[in-house]
């Protein structure tokens, strides 16, 4: 499914621990819902629920809302092509 959903890029931590974001922004992405185990940044053992791809670069730590609902970013990886461009982003919720 081709949509637009907002993202929240995480700027950083409040006092008490809490993340810090900026303003939402609508993304163009393509939405897969579907369950899979992958390795999070910190190499331990998790369960995704759902994969976007998109053009813009998401971070792990930031925030998509999909249909009203609040996905904390897992992992981000860059793609590219044959030539070395970037193509898209594969990000794991």
């Amino acid at each position: 499914m081709n949509t637009y959903i907002d993202w929240k890029h995480r700027t950083g931590n409040k006092d008490n621990g809490a993340p810090i974001f900026d303003a939402a922004k609508q993304i163009a992405s393509r939405v897969e819902f579907k369950r899979r185990l992958i390795r999070n940044e910190k190499g331990e053992q998790v369960v995704s629920e759902a994969t976007i791809f998109t053009a813009v670069r998401v971070d792990t730590g930031d925030t998509l809302t999909i249909d009203g609902r609040d996905w904390v970013v897992i992992s981000s990886y860059p793609h590219s092509g044959l030539s070395g461009m970037l193509l898209y982003y594969e990000v794991a919720l």
